[in-house]
């Protein structure tokens, strides 16, 4: 349904001065209450006994220009079919103004209009039957069981450029990118049939998401994808709304039209579980009943999705559905967003010189991590500039930390790890190799790049594949040099059909960077219907994507042998299998040093020599754990050292606090160990 506010000259302005004074020494305001009546009761006669999908009400007149509501339904009738009406009635010169309004604003309207005595009592069948005001009509009797916010969309429409560029603005991601190229597509007609595809949007925050909907509303109005400029946006979905025929009408009025649905809530939906599957199964149901005209854009902020895996089935199942996700920047990406967002809020007069120092200390940002700033920011700006009796409570200086070491300085500095060191360097050295060929006209000798990481737990298998992500975006290997971390449970989807795209949806994610699968064999181990078919994906995409994507499988070491022996194709892609061993004591020892640094924290030699013999026990078992043990052990460390200062009861200065003894050290480490590794400990002693 549209809505629309229109402003028209009439075509004999002396004829309408006569109409006006016919009704004697009236004021002027009763003259035209009474004439806008005359007109109206004369429409709805017309509705009554030729349609129920177009309404028509004049809602104000002077001796110069008439003032009219409409609601159509875009799908039976178009504003030609409403003007056409209206000048059956009253000879009307030239539409002057043509606004769209939202379904809140329409029923103001029709509500000033009643009440006015301007329109006949007869008029609400006719407006129920268009469930015109429906959607957003509340009773005193019910709690809202949803919030509805509805904009229109006022900016001028872009061309693929533009809305490229703006794009680019908000770090989208390469699935965003992808979808705008396809709404442009000179394969597509530019004429309204239906929504071939709906959307859901992944994001970090709302603010992410509501910035991704802003791109790709205007570029389907460009290309005649919608039927008008309003978007409604449902929050704050209750459990068991499907209850409320007020919720249906969201999606039945909304035809040519989007409309945004949250998926999120809180993280934890107890006893309310019932209700969310029931909300699913209608809104599965809607997609399907009303997809061809309305389109629906789902919404899931990450970490707040209140609808099972199971219940999305429910609703996407109904649909051909595109995933667009959050993308990622770099560091002046992320500030030029951040300073964008500072622009269009309500103190932009407030702005920082220094506006980086919101920003976390990191070289490749998503888009979460710069509306977090933005957040960080305003929330200071209220205290410091508008509300500034508060300004003495602030508790946290933020500022921007030293730029930390370059990736390739961190990973030299790592402790032990020469051959991973080595190798990383000749990957480096042989890509550089390539991209100078390409500069001097020589072509690019194409290999595989794919790696295989195996290791116990802790040996720094992840802190790698980050750093080389980083390493190979510096040295241009990379555009960007992210790292997409997954492992089964991202990979495997509940339903057949689903798992293929879940596995390509994961390859356009890294797209620019590297695909970390954390313990991949596990795809193929125990009662798994869906894995091996996820495992087939890979071997494929890995070649597909062979230009765009690092695929690193990592695990620990004799299950990925076994996996890697077993499939064939995936042993043909792996170009370099990196070994991660066990660190020695020695080696554990300066890990340890490294965390304390960290920490600010210094160890007398007695201590260090005891924590020597702690790692020299436990490094003879099994997957004991390696540098995370060691970071457990510290962890307890810290607890006994803050202990002792604290009953000794005394003032401590910085030297104590920073110091860690002998006596701070535990003797019981048994429990930082897991059941198995306490049982292979035992069998050694």
């Amino acid at each position: 349904m549209l809505f629309k506010r229109l402003i028209f000259t009439y075509e004999d302005e002396k004829m309408m001065r006569q109409q006006f004074n016919q009704y004697g020494d009236a004021t002027y305001v009763s003259k035209s209450r009474d004439y806008i009546y005359d007109i109206n009761r004369k429409l709805e006669a017309k509705f009554k006994e030729k349609n129920r999908n177009m309404f028509l009400c004049i809602y104000d007149v002077d001796e110069k220009e008439l003032d009219v509501i409409c609601a159509y339904r875009s799908n039976t009738y178009t504003i030609d079919d409403c003007i056409d009406t209206l000048s059956s009635i009253v000879k009307v010169k030239k539409l002057i103004e043509e606004e769209e309004i939202t379904n809140k604003s329409f029923t103001l309207y029709l509500e000033k209009a009643h009440y006015g005595d301007l329109l006949n009592r007869s008029a609400t069948r006719i407006i129920d039957d268009l469930e015109a005001n429906i959607a957003n009509r509340e009773s005193m009797f019910e709690r809202p069981y949803y919030e509805l916010v509805e904009e229109i969309y006022e900016e001028k429409l872009p061309s693929l450029k533009d809305s490229l560029k703006k794009a680019k603005k908000i770090m989208a991601s390469d699935s965003m990118i992808s979808e705008l190229k396809r709404i442009y597509s000179k394969e597509n007609e530019k004429v309204f049939y239906g929504h071939p595809v709906h959307y859901y949007i992944t994001a970090g925050s709302w603010g992410a998401a509501r910035d991704m909907v802003e791109v790709l509303v205007p570029a389907l109005l460009k290309n005649n994808r919608l039927q008008g400029k309003r978007v409604t946006y449902v929050n704050k979905i209750s459990p068991n709304v499907n209850r409320y025929d007020n919720f249906r009408n969201i999606f039945s009025s909304s035809g040519g039209l989007p409309v945004v649905v949250d998926l999120s809530g809180e993280t934890s939906i107890g006893n309310y579980a019932t209700g969310y599957q029931k909300n699913a199964e209608q809104i599965g149901k809607f997609l399907g009943e009303y997809g061809k005209d309305t389109l629906f854009i789902f919404v899931e902020v990450v970490g707040k999705v209140i609808y099972r895996d199971e219940n999305l089935g429910a609703i996407l199942g109904n649909g051909d559905i595109v995933k667009i996700e959050e993308g990622f920047g770099d560091y002046d990406e992320a500030l030029n967003y951040l300073n964008d967002l500072v622009d269009k809020s309500n103190f932009a007069k407030y702005r920082e010189k220094d506006m980086a120092k919101y920003l976390p200390d990191k070289l490749t940002f998503g888009v979460s991590d710069v509306f977090e700033a933005y957040d960080k920011w305003y929330g200071r700006g209220l205290k410091t500039h508008i509300y500034k009796a508060y300004k003495k409570f602030e508790s946290v200086k933020i500022a921007k930390k030293k730029v930390e070491a370059k990736p390739y300085q961190k990973l030299h500095e790592m402790i032990g790890l020469n051959d991973i060191k080595n190798v990383i360097d000749q990957v480096v050295a042989y890509e550089k190799l390539q991209l100078t060929r390409k500069e001097v006209g020589i072509d690019e000798v194409k290999s595989a790049r794919h790696m295989l990481f195996y290791g116990e737990p802790g040996t720094a298998k992840t802190t790698v594949a980050r750093l080389m992500g980083q390493i190979l975006k510096e040295e241009n290997v990379l555009d960007v040099g992210h790292v997409v971390e997954c492992g089964r449970q991202d990979l495997v989807g509940k339903y057949v059909g689903w798992t293929a795209r879940i596995v390509e949806e994961k390859f356009q994610e890294a797209r620019g960077g590297i695909l970390f699968i954390d313990e991949a064999y596990s795809l193929t181990e125990g009662d798994n219907i869906f894995g091996p078919e996820a495992v087939n994906t890979i071997v494929q995409l890995m070649e597909n994507y062979r230009d765009e994507v690092i695929v690193v499988l990592a695990g620990y070491p004799e299950r990925m042998e076994r996996f890697i022996q077993a499939n064939e194709g995936l042993r043909s892609r792996i170009a370099f299998q990196l070994n991660f061993p066990n660190y020695n004591s020695e080696e554990l020892v300066d890990i340890m040093g490294l965390m304390l640094k960290e920490r600010h924290l210094v160890m007398s030699d007695d201590a260090k020599e005891k924590c020597k013999e702690v790692f020299k026990h436990v490094m003879t078992i099994p997957n004991f754990g390696n540098g995370r043990f060691v970071r457990n052990y510290i962890e307890q460390i810290e607890l006994k050292q803050a202990m002792r200062l604290t009953k000794e009861n005394k003032e401590i200065d910085r030297e104590q606090i920073s110091r860690i003894e002998l006596v701070d050290i535990p003797d019981n480490y048994h429990f930082l160990l897991s059941e198995n590794e306490n049982k292979k400990m035992s069998l050694i002693s």
